[in-house]
């Protein structure tokens, strides 16, 4: 899973997580998480980042975990041009 925090300054930081085999429900819960918090905490090795979300300006994850729960508000089938 991929996960790319682009912050309001324009700056972007990429991560990638190993897949495990409860990763698509763990995903979906922290994702879930994240939307509810203030701040975006990642542990990587030897250090943690935490994120106020009010500096992040969007967040992507792909590929989309298959359970996660989509809103009826999200538009489906969109693709980027440019």
């Amino acid at each position: 899973m991929n996960l790319t925090i682009e912050f309001h300054d324009g700056s972007k930081e990429s991560f990638r997580f190993p897949k495990r085999e409860d990763a698509e429900m763990r995903a979906v819960k922290r994702i879930e998480k994240v939307l509810e918090s203030q701040v975006l905490m990642l542990s990587l090795e030897g250090e943690i980042r935490i994120y106020p979300m009010m500096s992040i300006k969007s967040i992507r994850v792909s590929p989309v975990p298959p359970k996660f729960p989509i809103p009826e508000i999200a538009v489906f089938g969109a693709e980027p041009i440019g």
